[in-house]
């Protein structure tokens, strides 16, 4: 039998429905559920969270399995519009979403 990709475990998992949560028209499920399921398949896993050169971005490694993935993610507000002058809670609201949309890959 033939090892799985880390993308076809991750996309077979199944999603505990008390996890999935709706905005708007859109459901998702929180980061926090979601590096937890990657947790529970790689326990080795790592993530690492940077402010980005590019200014208004940020940029997240993400390791599995000895192999990196890096993602750059723009600072948003809540309308999904670019952030002039980001806070704290902006910046970190950018770091966990930049790390689901590298978990995604």
């Amino acid at each position: 039998m033939t090892k799985k990709s880390v993308f076809e475990t991750l996309s077979n998992i199944e999603i505990n429905p008390d996890n999935i949560e709706k905005k708007g028209k859109f459901n998702y499920i929180s980061w926090a559920a979601a590096w937890q399921d990657v947790s529970q398949k790689y326990p080795d896993a790592t993530f690492a969270k940077r402010l980005s050169e590019v200014n208004g971005f940020v940029e997240v490694d993400v390791t599995i399995e000895g192999k990196t993935l890096t993602e750059q993610f723009p600072i948003l507000n809540y309308s999904n519009k670019p952030v002039q002058n980001p806070n704290a809670f902006d910046i970190n609201t950018a770091f966990q979403r930049g790390l689901v949309k590298c978990l995604a890959y």
